[in-house]
């Protein structure tokens, strides 16, 4: 899949996708207390993609 996509377009992407990981993050920081090791998962996961 990587090969496939374009590089500027896989570089907008993955600049997207670390604004909205962070947001992710924050609103998992906010509703849930405990250390957040299942958001990190999720989080390398959308990351990945």
């Amino acid at each position: 899949i990587a090969e496939v996509v374009d590089t500027e377009e896989f570089a907008a992407i993955r600049d997207n996708a670390k604004d909205i990981v962070k947001r992710f993050n924050d609103l998992g920081n906010k509703s849930v207390r405990t250390p957040g090791r299942k958001i990190s998962e999720k989080a390398g996961k959308f990351n990945f993609l």
